[in-house]
């Protein structure tokens, strides 16, 4: 019973914050609270993207080398391996993963820093509220930062995959980019929008959360960035499968499939 009372304190902690966000995206045109989200987007896109170009183009490589060498398959299916792939599962999954471990850790140390030293409870005094100057931006600036990271991570991987296999394999970059384009839609595109807005919605909430403290306890710092970390991957996990559910109809990449 207590372990319920908890867990309904904390989603309805979620909820409350997601609302005061939503309720107060007009504070994105004060200039302080502008400049906040302008230096978070700066940090998490800066230090997600120069991660990332290496790993997105191994990714495209190994996708396409597998399902031809592996499988046996002929480049066509190759490319609608790496289509459903990178577009619609393993691109945004990868994407938001790397924001959460390289970004999401830093804010939320950051967020627990400026609890630990009082300077939210400066804040108060001078009347500001910490979910309008922090939250409003980081939240925002998560999402938009995400979307970002996503395409650039789908770019890079589509187009250094097709590009190093037509390298290692007797297939040209033409043959590989016509079967691309021939079964990539406007869908893929609205697809991975969505859920990269989603996705980064999610995390910056349980940065928020935990780092300023919203949701109990007063953690210290170390506490503050692990369950910031392990919450967000819950949450884009749980957020991905009831998405492609409703979506698709499948759980699981099409182990488990709506009646």
């Amino acid at each position: 019973m207590l372990a319920a009372a908890e867990t309904y304190r904390g989603f309805r902690g979620y909820f409350d914050l997601a609302a005061d966000v939503v309720r107060h995206l007009r504070l994105l045109r004060v200039g302080p609270v502008r400049d906040v989200l302008l230096r978070q987007i700066q940090l998490v896109g800066v230090a997600t993207l120069s991660a990332m170009a290496v790993r997105a183009a191994g990714v495209g490589t190994v996708i396409i080398a597998y399902t031809t060498y592996v499988l046996a398959a002929d480049p066509a299916f190759a490319v609608r391996i790496l289509v459903w792939a990178v577009l619609r599962e393993i691109g945004p999954l990868f994407a938001v993963i790397m924001l959460i471990v390289r970004s999401g850790t830093a804010i939320a140390a950051e967020l627990a820093l400026m609890r630990e030293r009082g300077e939210l409870d400066g804040l108060r005094m001078m009347g500001i509220s910490a979910r309008d100057y922090i939250a409003v931006p980081t939240v925002v600036a998560m999402a938009l930062s995400n979307l970002v990271v996503t395409f650039y991570f789908q770019l890079l991987a589509v187009g250094g995959g097709i590009l190093i296999s037509a390298l290692l394999m007797d297939v040209s970059i033409a043959e590989l980019g016509e079967h691309f384009f021939a079964l990539a839609s406007l869908w893929d595109i609205l697809y991975t929008v969505i859920k990269s807005l989603g996705f980064g919605i999610l995390v910056g909430l349980v940065v928020c959360m935990h780092g300023l403290g919203l949701a109990g306890g007063e953690p210290r710092l170390p506490d503050a960035v692990s369950r910031s970390v392990m919450q967000s991957i819950v949450a884009v996990l749980g957020f991905n499968a009831v998405f492609a559910y409703l979506v698709f109809g499948v759980l699981l990449f099409g182990i488990v499939r709506a009646p």
